[in-house]
């Protein structure tokens, strides 16, 4: 594996199945979408703290849509680990989910400074 985050030609596929004149409507889209999952699962970390009480259903569906997305820009490293905290949060694991959350914040921000480069390469 390389030292890049993302599957630079899935950037560039996704800029010419767009097109020109969507792309940019597009990349504004996608980063976007990744500052709100970020913030987001950065709010239900917040949840697992040890006086709250946490929203496994709420971690489990961001974790999944944040995968989703990953997918799309060819994020496959903080894909596979948002992948196993949606298994660690249906599963309710207090524990692992504490572990693996500030990985996701720290790999979706990687991924979003990474993005930012590649998009400004294509655009």
């Amino acid at each position: 594996m390389t030292d890049t985050l993302l599957d630079r030609s899935a950037l560039a596929d996704l800029q010419e199945t767009a097109g020109p004149e969507f792309a940019n409507v597009l990349f504004t889209q996608i980063r976007a979408d990744f500052a709100r999952l970020h913030d987001e699962v950065l709010r239900q970390t917040r949840g697992y703290a040890p006086s709250a009480e946490p929203d496994f259903e709420a971690t489990r569906r961001v974790v999944h849509e944040m995968k989703g997305l990953s997918l799309t820009v060819g994020a496959a490293t903080l894909a596979q680990t948002c992948a196993d905290a949606e298994i660690l949060a249906q599963g309710r694991d207090l524990g692992a989910l504490k572990g693996v959350l500030p990985d996701i914040i720290a790999q979706c921000g990687r991924v979003r400074i990474e993005l930012e480069q590649c998009i400004a390469g294509v655009e």
